[in-house]
């Protein structure tokens, strides 16, 4: 009767640890006659003991003080345990 008391206790002193962005690579401008596209990998590391799944990223890119870009994430990614993965940010 006590393991599962003793297993949520546990499992809720896990700590999260935020993914590591690891480089940036293959920078594409694209579309440059009317609105300007931009899009390049992210390399994103799982820090964690465990897979986690992001959900929503989004990041803007400035110029001079002023923000020229928004780029994010389009779908939902999975990062398995110490997992290095490239995500395409648009």
């Amino acid at each position: 009767m006590w393991l599962p008391v003793v297993a949520v206790c546990m499992s809720g002193c896990v700590s999260l640890k935020m993914p590591e962005v690891t480089g940036v690579s293959n920078l594409r401008l694209t579309d440059l006659s009317k609105d300007m596209s931009i899009q390049f990998d992210l390399g994103l590391k799982n820090p964690n003991s465990f897979g986690v799944t992001l959900k929503s990223m989004k990041t803007e890119i400035l110029l001079a003080d002023s923000v020229v870009a928004s780029v994010g994430l389009r779908h939902k990614q999975r990062l398995a345990a110490g997992q290095k993965h490239n995500s395409l940010l648009r």
